[in-house]
């Protein structure tokens, strides 16, 4: 099972913060600005439109949690954009301005203008100097930022200030205005960034790509991180898996959140982002899903998710990272305590066994089994630490099997195969055969046996009552994840029976 399986499995959805984001710009250089923002782990997706030549409608601004819209140019309809900018944000979602539009000589028009929605209020294109002084040192909009040079031209618009209502969170050390929030309806929210977003990797003058620019953006985008930074990030899960589970990520008020996941214990180093170089503590870590900002429940940040767990999520290992200031919590992992029983007296099992085989007859309690190379799946995969069940030998050649195999299209063989080990009778003699070995001792009784197979491990034991000695194999495929189990058998002359068969995860 891949990464985005188990994601969609786990039914997490994302809350609120932004990650999908329309890219609307009257600019050359708009390239290295998506580039910057596509490679941003707080971004899932970057949808770019020349606002230039045209003006996107409030449909496709709604597919996007924010948009961010500046110039370099002429907008294709300065009026049409500043309505439907509007309306977007009257709609819940986030618009984030930049230079030029922010400046006065090609800014948006229209209900944004006219109506009050923009976050800062300026004069022409001008020059500012100095770097980034915070106004509002916590504020969500400067988690993760500890600098920001806007380069040699540093181009903004002059005489910036707040709008009234907005919150001014950082200025030039020129004393221009930088950044700043409004919440013009009461549903979306409009931020302004001062600055030309392009950087130095596109043009030597334009703002410090070493320097933090494209967190600004990042945070303006998806409602940053933000709060105290305790570095009190804690992750519990409970319950059994598969089945109901409760996720409870408890941290920092204001703050965000991922969600990683990994097959096993080990180490991820974060490649970039605000949190880059952080060594995790799962190996081959993969997002599950970005959670912030965290609810503030009584002074107590709690996200709590209640997911149906599948049997191929239950061998992952989890982690919280928080993403404001890149504490993490301990790993966990859902105890597994499934598995199924079968006693054959009800008839076929759907819920169970993925269909009736050919061969496969259910008569007064018993599984009858008849012909060669006979096998059923389970529906599921598991995670087997034993399988037991009840079978009856009448001819030396009835050859009862269960195999456990990663391929949901085994065919039974009277081999070693790659991705199946098998536990059968080869007539008077019972095997375990693996990928590329086997094991097997004699075992010529005819009478009912009791099997128990044991799993420790990448280690088997298959044992027989009252007769036969055990058999011990070691094989990776029994820890290499999730496993169908098949049963069935493979009856030279006649038919073979099972009275019951169990697995317990």
């Amino acid at each position: 099972m891949n990464m985005m399986t188990v994601i969609l499995a786990l039914g997490f959805t994302q809350q609120a913060q932004a990650a999908d984001v329309m890219h609307c710009y009257a600019s050359s250089y708009a390239p290295d600005v998506t580039d910057k923002l596509a490679a941003h782990p707080d971004i899932t997706s970057v949808t770019d439109f020349n606002c230039g030549s045209g003006t996107p409608s409030l449909d496709e601004l709604l597919a996007h949690d924010a948009v961010l819209f500046y110039s370099d140019g002429s907008f294709s309809d300065t009026v049409g954009l500043g309505n439907v900018l509007a309306d977007y944000v009257d709609a819940g979602g986030t618009a984030v301005e930049a230079v030029f539009s922010v400046a006065d000589n090609i800014k948006v028009q229209g209900r944004l203008l006219d109506d009050g929605y923009r976050a800062m209020e300026t004069g022409s294109q001008s020059s500012c100097s100095a770097g980034l002084v915070p106004e509002l040192a916590d504020h969500p909009l400067l988690a993760g930022v500890e600098s920001f040079d806007g380069g040699s031209s540093g181009y903004c618009g002059s005489a910036a200030t707040a709008t009234p209502g907005a919150d001014l969170v950082a200025s030039w050390g020129s004393g221009e205005a930088l950044v700043a929030t409004h919440e013009p309806s009461g549903a979306g929210t409009v931020v302004a960034l001062n600055f030309y977003p392009p950087s130095s990797d596109a043009r030597d003058d334009f703002w410090s790509a070493s320097t933090d620019g494209v967190q600004l953006m990042v945070n303006a985008l998806t409602g940053g991180g933000g709060g105290d930074a305790g570095g009190s990030t804690t992750l519990t899960a409970e319950g059994s898996c598969p089945g109901p589970v409760t996720i409870e990520i408890t941290g920092n008020p204001g703050d965000t959140y991922v969600l990683v996941a990994g097959e096993s214990l080990g180490s991820t180093v974060i490649p970039g982002g605000s949190c880059a170089g952080t060594e995790l503590g799962v190996e081959s870590a993969g997002v599950l899903n970005k959670l912030g900002p965290i609810p503030d429940r009584d002074g107590d940040g709690v996200i709590t998710m209640t997911p149906d767990l599948p049997r191929g999520a239950c061998s992952y290992y989890l982690q919280a990272l928080n993403t404001s200031d890149c504490s993490m919590s301990d790993v966990a992992k859902f105890e597994t305590g499934g598995g199924f029983a079968d006693e054959f007296d009800a008839g076929f099992d759907a819920s169970i066994w993925d269909s009736l085989p050919d061969g496969f007859d259910y008569v007064d309690g018993q599984l009858l089994v008849s012909g060669d190379s006979r096998t059923m799946r389970t529906v599921d995969t598991y995670v087997p630490t034993n399988i037991s069940g009840t079978l009856t030998k009448e001819e030396s050649c009835d050859d009862q099997h269960v195999v456990l195999s990663s391929d949901p299209f085994y065919s039974w063989s009277w081999s070693s195969t790659p991705g199946a080990i098998s536990f059968v009778w080869n007539c008077d003699t019972k095997y375990i055969y693996g990928q590329s070995s086997s094991a097997s001792t004699s075992c010529s009784e005819l009478a009912t046996y009791d099997i128990s197979i044991d799993i420790s491990g990448d280690t088997a034991t298959f044992r027989t009552s009252p007769f036969c000695e055990d058999v011990v194999f070691a094989d990776s495929l029994l820890t290499s994840g999730p496993l169908y189990m098949y049963i069935g058998a493979d009856d030279d002359s006649g038919t073979a029976s099972w009275d019951r068969i169990e697995l317990t995860e």
